[in-house]
């Protein structure tokens, strides 16, 4: 299934995507299926992307903070380095530490918050993490002092023009 995601990435022509506007359409469509997900939004911020494989990731990301995290915010923001963040907090209890790097592998589940109610593979993280990094950008996870998960996603800001 990787090795599908990379060959799909490279037929995708790389366009300017207005990321903040992405975010929030992914977050309306996981809405409008009955997630709980909204999306702060911010200024106009600009990523070199191939949009539909991006999509991709930050649909994954956001449907599984939404339905292992109880409910999923989304943000966008500059960060330094000419880059920027998506930052998906959420709800839930969050990852244990020691298991943070495995939940990137494929087919790695974490039994106490998959079931066969709420489904999954164990390809989502692998395949957004795939993506991202093949926009240069890169995934970090980390657990919030007040409970829950906080994933960001950071990638190279488009140069004006």
């Amino acid at each position: 299934m990787l090795a599908f995601v990379r060959v799909d990435l490279r037929r995708e022509r790389t366009e300017r995507v207005d990321l903040p506007a992405l975010v929030d359409s992914v977050g309306g469509d996981l809405a409008d299926l009955g997630h709980a997900v909204s999306a702060e939004m911010s200024e106009r911020v600009v990523v070199g992307a191939r949009p539909t494989a991006l999509r991709r990731a930050l649909r994954n990301l956001l449907e599984n903070a939404a339905i292992h995290g109880g409910r999923a915010v989304a943000r966008v923001l500059r960060v330094e380095g000419g880059c920027v963040a998506v930052v998906v907090e959420d709800t839930g209890p969050g990852i244990p530490e020691s298991e943070q790097g495995r939940v990137f592998e494929p087919f790695v589940r974490l039994e106490e918050s998959r079931s066969r109610d709420t489904g999954g593979t164990g390809l989502g993280l692998a395949i957004a993490r795939t993506i991202v990094r093949a926009h240069g950008g890169d995934i970090q996870l980390e657990n919030m002092v007040d409970g829950g998960l906080r994933v960001t996603v950071v990638l190279p800001e488009a140069d004006s023009g």
